[in-house]
């Protein structure tokens, strides 16, 4: 099976992408690989602020079936 390290490579294995972060509900980063200058760790600490926006305005819910747990967000910047 997959892990979360090998779906962070493959993205960032992708034509044009210079960085990509996995971050858990509490906006942690858990995974995350960039080319200089960019740090995951500082990627991260930006993008907590948004989600939990997102969430508190109704954008992210629970998923049914999925035992309550938040859905995924996915967030590209240019």
């Amino acid at each position: 099976m997959p892990t979360i390290r090998d779906l962070v490579s493959a993205l960032r294995r992708r034509d044009g992408v210079v960085a990509a972060i996995v971050l858990g509900r509490d906006g942690l980063l858990i995974d995350g690989n960039s080319t200089a200058p960019l740090d995951p760790e500082g990627l991260a600490a930006h993008v907590p602020p948004d989600g939990a926006r997102r969430r508190r305005n109704g954008g992210s819910r629970p998923s049914v079936g999925n035992s309550g747990s938040w859905s995924s967000s996915t967030q590209a910047v240019r």
